[in-house]
Parts: C-alpha cells; structure tokens; sequence
C-alpha cells in the first residue's frame, strides 16, 4: 500500500489567459517605467534651469562688479581732473591779479562789480556770458582773487547800467 499512496496534481493553464495576465503585467512595467523617465526628465530639466539661474546670476553679478570698478574709476579721473583744473584756475587768477595790479586796478573793483551784479539781479553765469568769460573767473571776482579788466569791466556796467566810475578804482 505504500505504493499506491501517491499524489497527482494536474495543473490545466489556459495558454491565453496568461498571456493575456503577463500581457497585462507588461503593460504596468511599461506605465511604470514611461512615469519614471518623465520623473528623470523633470528632474533634469530642474537641474539644468537652477545651473542656468546660477550662471545667469554670475553674470549679472559680474556686470555689477564691472559698472562699479568703472563708477569708481570715472570718480578718481574726475577727482584727479578738478585738482588739475583747480591748480589751473589758481594759477590763472594769480596771473589775473597781477595783471589788474600792473593796470592799477585796486581790488575793491571786483566787489564792487559783484555787487552791482547782484543788484541787478543777475546770475554770476549770465555775467560770465555777459563779459565773455568762463564762470570760473566771475567766481574769482566774487572771492577776491581776481578783477576785471577794463574791457570787462564796461560789460558789466553796461549790463546792469552802472557806469564804469561807480567801481572803485576803475578807469
């Protein structure tokens, strides 16, 4: 009897109804896997926008730091040029002192001129364009550090109609 004891186990598969489960199985696989490469491809589109963010930031942040080396540079050209200028104009108004001095010119002439300027109204830069003069040498006047001459003197009389002999000191 120990031999007779046996056990048969049949299995029947429908060959089409596994293909049809495998079929199935595959077609999750592939959703799957088409979801996992749009991930990726998110996923590295991110990545390539923060990279050009960040080299757009560099770039930018290098532009800034080259207006600013030039604002500063512009600032000491222009630092350096208004010394030379100033250096320029003091020696110019020495020049024009004693040049008023060798004409006898005393140097109340200049306030008085300014005062008769203002008195009328006018703007240290009309006088300049009025005696046809840089505005630099009307400022002078107005500090003392220089006169007019007579020929600019008879431009500021005739503009603010004092005459010329009202100046002190004038011809």
């Amino acid at each position: 009897m120990a031999g007779e004891n046996k056990l048969e186990l049949v299995v029947e598969v429908d060959v089409s109804k596994g293909n049809a489960s495998l079929k199935s199985m595959n077609s999750g696989f592939s959703s799957m896997e088409q979801a996992a490469v749009q991930a990726a491809r998110g996923a590295s589109s991110g990545m390539d926008m923060v990279a050009a963010s960040m080299a757009k930031a560099a770039v930018a942040g290098n532009l800034f730091a080259d207006v600013i080396k030039d604002a500063i540079e512009w600032e000491r050209r222009w630092t350096v040029e208004a010394a030379q200028y100033a250096a320029y104009t003091g020696k110019m108004g020495a020049s024009m002192a004693a040049l008023a001095k060798a004409h006898g010119e005393l140097p109340g002439v200049a306030q008085s001129a300014v005062m008769a300027i203002k008195a009328v109204g006018l703007s240290l830069l009309d006088v300049a364009r009025i005696a046809r003069v840089e505005p630099e040498i009307v400022a002078g006047w107005e500090y003392g550090e220089t006169s007019p001459s007579p020929r600019q003197l008879a431009f500021i009389a005739r503009a603010t109609g004092v005459p010329v002999e009202a100046f002190s000191g004038a011809r």
